[in-house]
């Protein structure tokens, strides 16, 4: 089994059209795989919140120079929208903004990553993006099935179906608590061909309850779509005398999957690059639970470097072997 976790540079002309977009993940997983024998299970994951320029750029310019101001202009471009699909549905939250633009951002999303894993042969899970649930019905058509938004990864099959939807259970108190984002409820998992996948989302996968739920489900492999807000060699969030890089690696997946009945591997693919005034860095990194794998060390492989693109990869057989570009 070859897995790849995408540390995705954030590029703004990526997201001005469907087009752009989509050849854009399609470089990204044709050189996240690279190494990979066609013969062999794949496994492609990128990082979260990679969607969510989406809501600013696509099909569209934005001056602003901040994420408030960005919602804002957005707002004031279509709140007649949002108030209509508010209206609609009967609910009203901040995050009503994402709803003019949720269709669109859904179909771009959904084509980009399904043509990919189609094209190349192999699971994606496609880090995450801020939207409601969106559905298919055989009478309506594609259609906003609950306007609820929230910060949700989508795991997509090599035949490129869309096989599974997870979100977020614990928002963070920045950007998600002040756009009204819901939280899921609970923790989920696929059943496929290279084992049982979870994701957890970002902050979700330092819940030891939901690591242990997870690997209750059976999960064989939990995937962190990440995207830290924090200098990676600077001072931790929670403890300004530790260093925030240090304890990612100490507090969280590495450590988190050890000792587990059932979970071997942890994949956590980090944003890195700028979204308006938020910087985001990071070192994807792919581990392996000593206590299943035979293991000494639990980093398989780690990016060098928290503020560039890089792939890091390893292929999960007796040799643990790990690539990185």
């Amino acid at each position: 089994m070859f897995i790849s976790a995408v540390q995705t540079m954030l590029e703004p002309a990526a997201y001005g059209s469907a087009t752009a977009f989509g050849a854009w993940i399609d470089e990204q997983t044709r050189a996240a795989l690279t190494a990979h024998d066609p013969m062999e299970a794949g496994l492609v994951a990128f990082p979260e919140l990679i969607g969510l320029p989406l809501l600013f750029y696509l099909d569209r310019q934005t001056q602003a120079s901040t994420v408030q101001d960005a919602a804002l202009e957005l707002l004031r471009s279509d709140w007649l929208g949002a108030l209509r699909l508010g209206v609609t549905h009967r609910y009203f939250s901040v995050s009503n903004l994402v709803l003019p633009r949720a269709m669109q951002m859904h179909r771009t999303l959904l084509n980009a990553f399904s043509f990919a894993a189609q094209r190349h042969n192999t699971f994606i899970v496609a880090g995450s993006s801020f939207l409601p649930l969106i559905d298919r019905e055989a009478a309506r058509g594609e259609h906003i099935a609950d306007p609820r938004v929230q910060n949700v990864s989508y795991l997509f099959t090599p035949s490129g179906r869309l096989l599974h939807r997870s979100a977020k259970l614990n928002l963070t108190g920045g950007m998600e608590s002040r756009l009204g984002l819901t939280r899921e409820k609970s923790v989920t998992s696929s059943r496929t061909a290279i084992g049982e996948i979870a994701t957890l989302i970002c902050y979700d996968a330092f819940f030891d309850s939901l690591v242990a739920r997870a690997d209750a489900l059976g999960a064989s492999i939990l995937v962190q779509p990440s995207a830290n807000a924090a200098p990676w060699r600077g001072p931790w969030s929670a403890d300004a005398t530790r260093l925030e890089g240090e304890e990612w690696l100490a507090r969280g997946l590495p450590a988190l999957i050890q000792h587990r009945t059932n979970l071997r591997y942890g994949v956590n693919p980090m944003l890195v690059g700028k979204l308006f005034d938020l910087t985001f860095e990071g070192c994807s990194s792919i581990s392996a639970n000593t206590s299943l794998t035979g293991r000494i060390d639990p980093i398989v492989n780690i990016a060098a470097q928290p503020d560039q693109f890089e792939i890091v990869s390893a292929r999960l057989d007796d040799t643990l072997t790990a690539t990185r570009a």
